[in-house]
């Protein structure tokens, strides 16, 4: 690690490729959370929205299954139920947003990976 601030102390341009990179994921993850609520015509606020991705977030660090799997779906539901998003809706929502970024792209890959490991 310390090597590597030493090159990046060196190149600092060699850093922003990577940080848009990861700006431009996040974006993208709040843009699908935003069209989720909207999809189900549920109410928000940018708060809402923010504070929803940063809870999904945490959950998805801080649990020992792969991927945050089950702790995210039920504590993104309760963090959105609690800032004033219907349960219903909330979880809804929540099972949307995780089977579009989470199980689409895990099944997309092991279509992949069968595809690619044929005989």
């Amino acid at each position: 690690a310390a090597e590597g601030l030493r090159e990046l102390q060196k190149k600092p341009k060699d850093l922003i490729l990577p940080l848009l990179l990861a700006l431009s994921s996040k974006t993208l993850l709040i843009l699908v959370l935003f069209l989720m609520f909207m999809a189900f015509k549920v109410p928000l606020s940018s708060g809402t929205l923010i504070a929803g991705l940063s809870i999904g977030s945490f959950f998805l660090m801080m649990y020992p299954t792969p991927a945050g799997l089950g702790f995210v779906e039920s504590g993104l539901t309760l963090a959105l139920a609690s800032m004033y998003v219907p349960l219903s809706a909330a979880a809804v929502i929540v099972i949307a947003y995780r089977g579009y970024t989470f199980w689409l792209p895990f099944a997309i890959g092991g279509i992949a990976l069968r595809w690619l490991n044929r005989d």
